[in-house]
Formats: structure tokens, C-alpha cells, sequence
């Protein structure tokens, strides 16, 4: 049993051990680099309490919002560490694509690599990466591209035999698409990238330099089912939320591809045809951004609008920040297709990222998102229950909560 004296001393250490914190962290401040940059308060200890509380509540997004809303384009922030937080298309660009910033394997990346054992996405820049990248590539290839219509459309199917069964001649039914968007775009990779990228994939193993271990195709298995499952579900329910929304928006669509045959072979090459899905695919992924935002670190001393950047620094690309700006964007909070007529800023759009570590599978997510689209306004008319209020939750990326929408087929 421990007695008073031990506690005693026990209790002055720790005393000790804090107070020197809170002076280390203090004389730290007045040191740092990038004092100069606003931010919220630096708090002894422990991270910004507001954005603890807003990753306990998925609310990341939210926080962000707040922070740039307060402090503007530039904004210092503390989690893991100091980062710089970046919501300029220009500064944007350099980051993504200039070798004055990498990828690199810092606290948040180790973490990514630990859970997901060296899937591409979470790979810092360097030799491991290009042969991740190299390897896949192929797999992102036009013929495996085709197929992915083929699947989607496939996939869509099933969801069909679902809708009949809960009709069971009524004339409506109510279904929860957060739900039915997950096992749709599961099916979708677990056939187009299990089935045929890492089939084609294994063959590579037996080179000796480029081949992958058995330990990296599963790191890549379960990169795949994140980046391409969970991406592009939250992707579609955000679609199908604003198709409910603007009852005008899903009949224009709808009276642009009602005569699309989604089994023609060729749909794939037919798919970037119709201009006005394609305006309401970007403006999904403009409004909603999926992806907050991407982090890169400053390999040599920059500047950022301003602001010195030491070498080390953590900086973020406020994706969905630069999104909502503006700046780039007149009434940016309000959804609209048709500002896609004109040309936008460069570095202001960017959901698949920028620079060569961009999304490798933007293209089938593109696909997916635009079959799934097309054949629900061809075969079902939706609204949502009433009382509805979307939660828009950030795990790891922005999707609703819930998506409960009254669905009925189309006479």
C-alpha cells in the first residue's frame, strides 16, 4: 500500500513535470517560426479543445469552416503538432505540384501506413510510392474503365431486385441510400479491383524489383476498399440528396440521358457526352466535398501569401474550404450546375486532389457516379421523408448520417 510521504512525492514530480511543460511551451511560443500566422490559441498540454471536440462529434469539417471563417487564408492550427492550414487556388497549385512540398512520413501518415499497410494513398513521396503507383496503373487503364460501367450498371440491378422486394405492389417505399451506396460501390471494387486489377496485378510479382509482397497486395486490398468504397458511396449520397432537393435539377438530367442505353457497350466513351451530368457531378463534388483536404510538408524554407514556412512544416490544402470560397465561386453555398458554363480558376477545383499524387481512380469514381445517377432517374421517382435534416459527418470522409428517401418506379 502506498503511503502519504510516496504520494506525496509522486504528486510534487508530476507538479514539476507540468509546470516545466507549461514554461517549455510558453518560451516555445515566442520562438516558433510561425507565430505570425492567426490561429487559435496555443493551450498548455493538450490540442485546440474545439477541434478535440469537433473530431469527437465527426464534425472535423465544421471546425475548419469556423477556423477560415475567423482567420482567413492562411491559418495556423495545432493537432499532432503545428500544421499551416492553405485556402488559395494558387498556393494550392504550387504545394500539389512542385517539389518544394512532399508527402511525407510524418505522425498522420505513419498511422495511415500502420492500418493500411502501404496502400497507395496513404504512401509518402519516394521509390515505394512510384512503385505502388506504376504497378497500379494499368489497372486504371481503358479497358478495365469499360468494365467498371459494366459493373455499375450491373451493381444497379441488384439494387433494383431490393426496391421490387420492399414494393411489394405498393406504389412506394422508403430506403436508406447511406446504406444501399455502400454495398452498391462495394460490389463495384470488389469486382473491377479484386477480381481483374490485382488478377492482372499478381502477374507483376514475380519481378524481383517491381513485384509486390503478399504483405503489400493486402496493404493495396484495403486501400482499395477505403478509396474506392468509401469516396465514392459518400459521393452518390450527397448526389441523390440534391437530385431530392431540386426537383428541377433531376428532370433536366433526366430529359438529357432518358434514352441512354446503360448495357450499350460503348457507355463508357458515351458517358462524357452528356455535358449537364457532368455539370451536376462537379457541383456534387464542389458542394461536398468528400475529401477536406490533403497535407504535404515543406522540404526546403517557403513562403505562403505572405507568411514564412520553414522546412518541416505540415501544410494543408483546404480543399473543401477553397471549394466554398468566394473567391472562386459566386454564392458558392448555393448548388448550381450551370457555373460550370464557365471556366474556373486553376487550383480552385480539385476534389481528386492535384500534382502526381492525385487520386489514381477518379476516373472510375467519375464512372460509377454518373451510371448510378443516370439509372436511378431512369427507373425511379425520390423525395425525401419529410422532416428530413441532413448531418453531414466526417468518418473518415464527408457523408451523411442518413439518407432516408421515399422511392417509387417511374410509370
Amino acid at each position: 500500500m502506498i503511503d502519504n510521504q510516496t504520494l506525496s512525492t509522486i504528486a510534487i514530480s508530476a507538479s514539476a513535470v507540468l509546470l516545466a511543460k507549461l514554461v517549455y511551451d510558453q518560451i516555445k511560443g515566442f520562438t516558433d517560426p510561425l507565430r505570425k500566422i492567426p490561429g487559435p490559441p496555443r493551450y498548455p498540454l493538450i490540442d485546440d479543445p474545439a477541434l478535440i471536440w469537433a473530431l469527437f462529434r465527426s464534425k472535423r469539417h465544421e471546425y475548419v469552416d469556423q477556423m477560415v471563417e475567423k482567420y482567413g487564408d492562411v491559418v495556423k492550427m495545432d493537432f499532432i503538432g503545428p500544421a499551416v492550414l492553405v485556402v488559395d487556388a494558387n498556393e494550392a497549385k504550387r504545394i500539389l505540384n512542385t517539389s518544394q512540398f512532399v508527402k511525407n512520413n510524418s505522425i498522420i501518415n505513419r498511422i495511415g501506413i500502420g492500418i493500411l499497410n502501404n496502400a497507395l494513398f496513404a504512401l509518402p513521396t519516394g521509390e515505394n510510392w512510384k512503385k505502388h503507383r506504376k504497378l497500379l496503373q494499368p489497372a486504371f487503364g481503358p479497358t478495365h474503365l469499360r468494365h467498371a460501367g459494366k459493373v455499375a450498371e450491373d451493381a444497379m440491378k441488384d439494387l433494383d431486385h431490393v426496391i421490387n422486394k420492399k414494393l411489394q405492389g405498393n406504389e412506394s417505399t422508403v430506403l436508406d441510400f447511406t446504406i444501399a451506396f455502400k454495398s452498391l460501390t462495394l460490389d463495384v471494387i470488389s469486382m473491377v479491383g479484386f477480381n481483374h486489377n490485382f488478377g492482372s496485378t499478381k502477374k507483376l510479382e514475380e519481378d524481383i524489383e517491381w513485384g509486390f509482397t503478399k504483405e503489400e497486395i493486402y496493404g493495396e486490398l484495403v486501400g482499395f476498399y477505403f478509396a474506392g468504397h468509401e469516396t465514392t458511396s459518400a459521393t452518390m449520397g450527397w448526389a441523390l440528396y440534391e437530385l431530392c432537393q431540386h426537383p428541377e435539377i433531376a428532370q433536366k438530367l433526366y430529359q438529357e440521358i432518358k434514352n441512354v442505353n446503360l448495357d450499350d457497350p460503348a457507355l463508357v466513351e458515351q458517358l462524357f457526352n452528356y455535358k449537364y451530368l457532368d455539370k451536376f457531378i462537379k457541383e456534387v463534388q464542389r458542394t461536398h466535398s468528400i475529401v477536406n483536404g490533403v497535407q504535404r510538408v515543406a522540404v526546403e524554407d517557403t513562403e505562403i501569401l505572405g507568411y514564412k514556412i520553414p522546412k518541416g512544416t505540415r501544410v494543408i490544402v483546404g480543399i473543401a474550404s477553397i471549394h466554398m470560397s468566394e473567391k472562386y465561386y459566386k454564392e458558392p453555398h448555393k448548388f448550381n450546375p450551370d457555373r460550370w458554363d464557365e471556366p474556373h480558376v486553376p487550383g480552385s477545383f480539385i476534389p481528386f486532389g492535384d500534382g502526381q499524387h492525385n487520386c489514381i481512380g477518379q476516373k472510375m469514381a467519375i464512372i460509377e457516379a454518373k451510371v448510378f445517377t443516370m439509372h436511378l432517374l431512369q427507373n425511379y421517382n425520390f423525395k425525401l421523408v419529410d422532416g428530413f435534416k441532413a448531418n453531414g459527418i466526417t468518418r473518415p470522409t464527408l457523408r451523411l448520417e442518413h439518407l432516408p428517401v421515399i422511392i417509387s418506379k417511374k410509370c
